[in-house]
């Protein structure tokens, strides 16, 4: 993303890999001339950058560009308290999502709706009471693993696994 700058004010701000401005299509902006950006009053313009550092997030970079010189400066600041805890409650929700798909895949296998139908029969007597103890009792050594991977994550014990990897971590079903 990059905006153009004119008289230190934001006039336009594209995603786009060129821009058309006051009857000119600029495909990229290093390649007007310093006259030529003089004319059109472009001095500077922003765009944000790739990859901020841990814990951080971008504001933006600013681009100046003088007599053929181009100096980029990368702006971060501190991500909130909040920004932080809405990105560890959306890497667990990525991974407990992955960990349901997997026990409902599971339970799937013996014709059940989700792991909760399978689960739910171990209760009372009934011809899958044993297969639903044995499952629940695995579900629950499979959320175990799960859970403390992630926290040893947070905790950083660990790199964060990817997801196939907190797969194969889990506990292998083996039905009664």
């Amino acid at each position: 993303m990059f905006a153009l700058v004119k008289d230190g004010s934001v006039i336009r701000t594209t995603n786009e890999q060129s821009i058309d401005w006051e009857g000119f299509t600029y495909s990229n902006i290093f390649l007007l001339t310093s006259d030529e950006r003089k004319a059109v009053g472009i001095f500077d313009f922003v765009t944000e950058p790739m990859n901020a550092p841990e814990g951080k997030k971008a504001q933006g970079t600013t681009v100046s560009i003088g007599d053929g010189v181009v100096t980029e400066s990368h702006i971060y600041v501190d991500k909130t308290t909040e920004e932080l805890a809405a990105e560890k409650a959306a890497l667990f929700k990525t991974y407990e999502d992955a960990l349901d798909v997997h026990l409902d895949s599971v339970a799937q296998g013996f014709r059940f709706k989700d792991r909760h139908s399978l689960a739910i029969r171990a209760g009372y007597v009934n011809r899958y009471q044993a297969l639903a103890s044995a499952f629940g009792t695995w579900m629950e050594s499979c959320n175990d693993v799960a859970y403390q991977g992630l926290q040893d994550v947070m905790d950083g014990k660990r790199t964060l696994p990817t997801i196939e990897e907190m797969i194969l971590e889990l506990p292998v079903w083996v039905a009664p």
